[in-house]
């Protein structure tokens, strides 16, 4: 992003994409390097021809045949984004390219996001833009308060967890007593074995071993 009026901008992005190009090659005696594409956007406060009235907002450049509309070399593409010669209006905007465009060019007058922008996207933009109005000791205070909250939300994350931890463990310790309570008939839905059936039971188990001896 440029701002400023630039003499020499064109230069400047050849420059920069070209350095692009140059690391992605690799030195040697033979040359067998397959490119990838190189896209240098470049979002400029200022018109890069201004003897081009009719110049749209948003340019595509590339290598060209001369004479002829036929790209020489289709894996360099400059794009410069104009703002002073978008024109657009809220009501007329049509796409997404045309909402961000809008939006760079106004963000600055903007008291709050225009309705047809109101997403989580442009949301977060806005966010950015009121953050870098702020003096450096405003945004300072405030990335330490975001510092602060994020420690007290991890402290609240790891309460939280050993709380679901003890009640599961609660959850289970219930469970059991109340399978002891089943067996026992103290919850009401076996009755306990009387004490005298126990002991001759237990005595005629005790005759019958003596027999099988």
């Amino acid at each position: 992003m440029q701002t400023m009026t630039h003499e020499n901008y064109k230069e400047r992005t050849v420059y920069y994409a070209s350095r692009i190009i140059q690391d992605q090659g690799k030195r040697g005696k033979e040359w067998n390097v397959t490119l990838q594409p190189v896209y240098s956007v470049n979002i400029v406060n200022f018109t890069i021809d201004e003897e081009l009235t009719e110049k749209s907002y948003l340019s595509h450049v590339q290598f060209m045949y001369k004479g002829i509309n036929k790209p020489f070399y289709n894996k360099l593409t400059i794009v410069y984004v104009e703002l002073p010669r978008f024109k657009k209006k809220e009501k007329e905007l049509d796409t997404n390219v045309e909402q961000w465009v809008y939006a760079l060019k106004y963000l600055p007058t903007f008291d709050k996001m225009p309705a047809t922008m109101r997403n989580e996207i442009f949301g977060k933009l806005f966010q950015l833009a009121q953050i870098a109005k702020m003096t450096k000791k405003e945004q300072n205070n405030y990335y330490k308060s975001l510092y602060d909250m994020g420690i007290v939300k991890n402290e609240l994350a790891i309460r939280d967890k050993a709380i679901a931890a003890k009640d599961k463990e609660i959850a289970a310790q219930a469970k059991r007593i109340a399978e002891l309570e089943r067996r026992l008939g103290l919850n009401g839905t076996t009755k306990p074995t009387p004490p005298s059936k126990v002991r001759a039971r237990n005595s005629a188990k005790s005759r019958a071993s003596a027999n099988n001896w």
